[in-house]
């Protein structure tokens, strides 16, 4: 069991190199794809280049003296880590973030040396309940995009191609749990087993 845990954090691609921190209010939902558990408060891990994360507002703004609520859509962020990072908005003034959501513009700043971040608000898929699924609206934007993450790089792709990365992952990935399954004592295997079952 200790083997088979080594083996999936030696997986290409999960080195973290930076750390994200927020500020009180933003949460985060995805790193590079990865839904984060609703309990984490932080801080999240970055790699080394480029990386994309979903976040969304949900506090108290000022607005002339007293605290205004805000809850923003969720937002689709894009940069390359050069450091550690720290998110916040870009002003705590309730109008001034309202106004720059209802237009488009950025609502999150960063306090780092990132180079660009790229701010796109999340397109939601259904009416009814449009952000009830923000990891799944990511999953599927990247994929309607051609998006895919590899060796510390966000990479646009055909489908054609997406679909070839995709496979040959696949297939490396279960090499390397048939290796490590061969590896594995007759007690790791039944821990393996019995966890496998109560999935």
């Amino acid at each position: 069991m200790k083997k088979l845990l080594l083996f999936i954090l030696l997986l290409p691609g999960l080195a973290a190199a930076y750390t994200l921190d927020v500020v009180q209010g933003i949460s985060v939902y995805t790193v590079n794809n990865e839904k984060v558990s609703s309990y984490s408060t932080g801080p999240y891990q970055l790699i080394k280049g480029e990386n994309q994360i979903a976040v969304r507002f949900n506090g108290n703004l000022r607005d002339q003296g007293r605290k205004e609520h805000f809850q923003s859509k969720p937002y689709l962020l894009t940069f390359t880590a050069k450091a550690d990072l720290q998110l916040m908005m870009v002003s705590d003034r309730y109008k001034t973030v309202v106004a720059a959501e209802q237009q488009g513009l950025p609502i999150f700043r960063a306090k780092s040396d990132a180079k660009h971040i790229e701010q796109i608000l999340l397109p939601a898929q259904s009416k009814g309940m449009p952000y009830a699924d923000i990891a799944g609206l990511v999953s599927h934007y990247n994929e309607k995009n051609g998006l895919y993450f590899a060796a510390g790089h966000l990479q646009k792709l055909s489908a054609t191609q997406l679909s070839k990365q995709k496979t040959a992952e696949q297939s490396k990935v279960v090499a390397q749990l048939k290796y490590w399954y061969s590896k594995a004592t007759a007690e790791e295997l039944a821990a393996f087993e019995k966890w496998e079952k109560a999935q």
